[in-house]
């Protein structure tokens, strides 16, 4: 009876175990090229180097290598800077745009999450 009792018991957490969902994430691999191969760098005043981000447009489940650049602009009296976020999708081996957003030393702020389409001001 005891060694029945210890069979049923293994079983049991065997199959717990494999039932149970895999509580660690897997790293995607790094992007094969530097932020500079997918984006026109003289756009830019410069570009950060790619991060692993697990928020939008990633996830803790399925983290996103993503990289920004960025624009200065203005004089003593006013200034802005333009952001352009993008996130590297693996399917297609290229780096895609998600996000846009602007700010000025007015306090004027524009954000756009790009979906379907371009974001328009």
């Amino acid at each position: 009876m005891a060694r029945r009792l210890i069979v049923l018991l293994l079983v049991a957490a065997s199959a717990a175990a494999f039932a149970a969902p895999a509580a660690a994430t897997t790293t995607p691999p790094r992007p094969p090229q530097p932020p500079s191969a997918y984006v026109q760098p003289a756009t830019y005043d410069g570009c950060t180097d790619w991060s692993l981000q697990s928020f939008y447009p990633g996830s803790v489940a399925n983290p996103k290598w993503v990289f920004t650049c960025w624009s200065n602009g203005g004089d003593s009296s006013y200034s802005w800077q333009a952001r352009d976020s993008y996130y590297w999708n693996a399917d297609l081996q290229n780096a895609i745009l998600f996000q846009q957003a602007i700010w000025d030393s007015d306090g004027w702020f524009w954000s756009c999450y790009v979906g379907g389409g371009a974001c328009s001001v």
